[in-house]
């Protein structure tokens, strides 16, 4: 299990998916992007809780190896793990089918008579 520290808060969460929302946050930082992510922890009470982040290029997360059971259950954590990869491989489709600057129309031969509907 590992603890993740982030914003004054920590939350017990599987080595999956610890590792994950690293690379999640190598992703956004990398794309320049913020989003948000949601996943299973142990809250206080030995419940499982939903915690929400937000992640980014400033986003600081720091990732400790703890010897405390908690996290999500086995099954749920793999659901976060998979949507959290998901996140990461249409953010990374996203950014190599960008254009890298606009074009204007008259460069591209639309001049101004061109019926734009």
């Amino acid at each position: 299990m590992k603890r993740l520290h982030y914003a004054g808060g920590s939350a017990v969460v599987s080595d999956a998916l610890a590792r994950v929302l690293v690379d999640y946050l190598v992703a956004l930082a990398t794309a320049g992007r913020v989003a948000a992510a949601s996943f299973p922890s142990e809250g206080t009470d030995g419940q499982v809780v939903q915690v929400e982040v937000v992640l980014g290029p400033t986003s600081e997360l720091m990732v400790m190896e703890c010897g405390e059971a908690g996290g999500g259950a086995p099954g749920e954590d793999a659901i976060f793990v998979e949507r959290i990869r998901l996140a990461i491989a249409n953010l990374n489709d996203a950014a190599t089918h960008r254009f890298a600057e606009q074009i204007p129309a008259e460069q591209i031969g639309w001049g101004s008579d061109f019926d734009w509907l």
